[in-house]
């Protein structure tokens, strides 16, 4: 292979292209053989991002101290390797002289040196420590991504992280399949909603509760992908122990999570239509004869979609489109951000759980002081009940003892102030005397409630 045969770039487009869209970007882009991609920045000077670097990019953190800036050299242009191309090892020549003359001859054709094959052999140490610590790789991920998670559950979405696709010909999950049904109802009742309404017939309203999601932000072609991405998302998700329910939400772990997909548009001059224009002729035509018209409202532009995808997530944070890459190749950063959703949402909901856990203990506590306090007033209230009637026993026992004291005592006398002691025993709590007849005092209640009455007599006939 010559030199016409190699792909070339300016050193500093390739170093820009590098840090825009990673080595192996470039490497794809232009189908090149990525370890001797690496031998050619190496020779050419021009740094590339270290381990981890786009996984803290994608994830917001600050990168700039990661950044290399590009050295001073006198290349300007980098011969660079398509994929196929193999290094040929030479033999060994019988002197220095021949070796030396071998040595610059592959130098202008292939590298195919000793000192070539240990650079070869050492870019691909190079490379297999760089697949090894590649950004999804348990190991060299950073400690800031999922730390939130139990060692062995973050181990476990990890390796998932590493194998997470859209697969073309895979049959697509079941949520999917019957999303993909819904769009396609949706839409042949809206083809019958616009054929009712020029047909002058009743134009049926729609329940907004009926509208698949994503219809009205996503053309056609956008839904297509769509279709793709929840797929390789929801069968992750399962895969790591979640849920997908009927309206496309997500439960990871123990909190659900959703999201929702937008299409960029452009705006556009409006093009007229064949009605617009015979509208805007006649009005035209009125204006020059003179005649009252008033002028059609025809918009000045038209938005059209421009297939520029954007996955937005609960907290308004979103991944989208870029001009390099498209949002299906960070189907790992996304499920990284759900399970962060997940993670925000599990604190909000413990909160909110907290909170009601602590007003319903307050309200608990409120209320024991409610009946506390009602219970204390009943407990004086009866207090004071029982108090009048032990006053009213000794009130009794006292006017028995004046009555011993005036004159003897009769017979009918003695049986009296039995009675009477009887009667103070039955008012005095304290002794609590049942009745023969009255029965047994309440003497918490109050006096009105307690007060004797005559029974009235019932069914008596004179």
């Amino acid at each position: 292979m010559s030199k016409t045969d190699m792909i070339i770039l300016k050193r500093q487009q390739l170093y820009d292209e590098i840090w825009k869209i990673s080595a192996a970007g470039v490497a794809k882009k232009y189908n090149l053989n990525y370890g001797k991609l690496l031998i050619s920045l190496k020779e050419a000077n021009i740094p590339y991002p270290p381990s981890g670097y786009w996984t803290r990019l994608n994830c917001g953190k600050d990168v700039s101290n990661d950044v290399i800036a590009l050295p001073d050299s006198d290349i300007e242009d980098v011969n660079l390797y398509p994929e196929g191309f193999s290094f040929r090892k030479k033999k060994k020549k019988n002197n220095a002289k021949e070796m030396q003359e071998n040595v610059e001859s592959d130098t202008e054709s292939e590298l195919a040196t000793e000192a070539s094959a240990e650079r070869l052999a050492e870019v691909s140490k190079q490379q297999e420590n760089e697949v090894k610590s590649d950004p999804l790789d348990e190991e060299s991920v950073p400690d800031t991504i999922l730390s939130f998670l139990p060692k062995e559950e973050r181990s476990e979405v990890i390796g998932v992280l590493r194998t997470i696709e859209i697969k073309k010909n895979a049959r697509f999950h079941s949520k999917v399949i019957s999303y993909k049904q819904s769009v396609k109802e949706w839409k042949k009742q809206e083809r019958e909603r616009h054929s009712y309404s020029y047909g002058g017939r009743r134009n049926y309203g729609q329940n907004a509760n009926d509208v698949p999601p994503f219809i009205n932000d996503i053309s056609s072609e956008g839904l297509e992908r769509v279709y793709r991405i929840l797929d390789a998302l929801f069968k992750a998700v399962e895969q790591l122990g979640g849920e997908v329910y009927d309206n496309l939400v997500m439960r990871i772990r123990e909190d659900s999570v959703h999201i929702k997909f937008a299409e960029g548009q452009d705006k556009i001059p409006h093009a007229l239509s064949r009605q617009e224009a015979r509208l805007l002729v006649e009005y035209n035509d009125a204006k020059k004869q003179g005649r009252y018209a008033s002028r059609p409202q025809i918009k000045k532009y038209d938005y059209v979609y421009n297939g520029k995808l954007r996955i937005i997530f609960s907290d308004g944070k979103y991944i989208r489109d870029s001009s390099q890459v498209n949002i299906e190749e960070k189907l790992d950063e996304i499920l990284i951000r759900l399970y962060e959703n997940s993670e925000e949402n599990r604190i909000a909901r413990e909160k909110r759980e907290e909170a009601h856990r602590q007003y319903l203990e307050e309200q608990r506590r409120k209320e024991e002081i409610q009946q506390r306090y009602e219970k204390e007033v009943d407990n004086t209230v009866a207090l004071v009940n029982q108090a009048k009637d032990y006053e009213i026993a000794c009130q009794i026992r006292n006017y028995i003892f004046a009555l011993c004291k005036e004159g003897e005592l009769t017979e009918e006398k003695s049986k009296w102030i039995e009675w009477a002691r009887k009667k103070a025993d039955w008012y005095d709590p304290t002794v609590a005397r049942e009745d023969e007849y009255l029965g047994k005092r309440k003497y918490s209640l109050a006096e009105e409630e307690k007060e004797l009455a005559k029974k009235r007599r019932s069914g008596w006939k004179l």
